[in-house]
């Protein structure tokens, strides 16, 4: 053999060293994402509880304004006196929903502790 032969050996054997290396450095480059999506994938689960307790949250204050706009839709319509009669009562119930739904956010967020 000469040595033309011997340096294209070498040279072949060199690149599919490389090219070894490479497809395992790959390899271990996707592992290592996927790994890191799962991570991140388990962390963003923990917040769904808490943006389901924001999501009925949100449907309350909705249901509440509409509550309350139709509240003023009656105010204009009703005489002064029944408006005041019905009022307190009113006034009352809706401070027991708004505590109702302020304990309830807040016993959620006590129970999912940010890690």
């Amino acid at each position: 053999m000469t040595w033309e032969s011997w340096l294209i050996a070498i040279s072949v054997v060199i690149i599919a060293l490389a090219f070894t290396a490479l497809i395992v450095f790959v390899i271990m480059t996707l592992l290592s994402l996927r790994q890191m999506v799962n991570d991140l994938d388990e962390k963003v689960r923990t917040f769904d509880p808490l943006f389901r307790v924001v999501n009925k949250a949100g449907l309350a204050i909705e249901k509440k304004a509409s509550k309350i706009k139709q509240l003023s839709e009656d105010v204009e319509e009703e005489e002064p006196g029944e408006l005041q009669r019905n009022r307190p009562v009113n006034t009352a119930m809706e401070v027991a929903e708004w505590a109702m739904i302020g304990m309830a956010l807040w016993q959620k967020i006590r129970e999912k502790k940010w890690r």
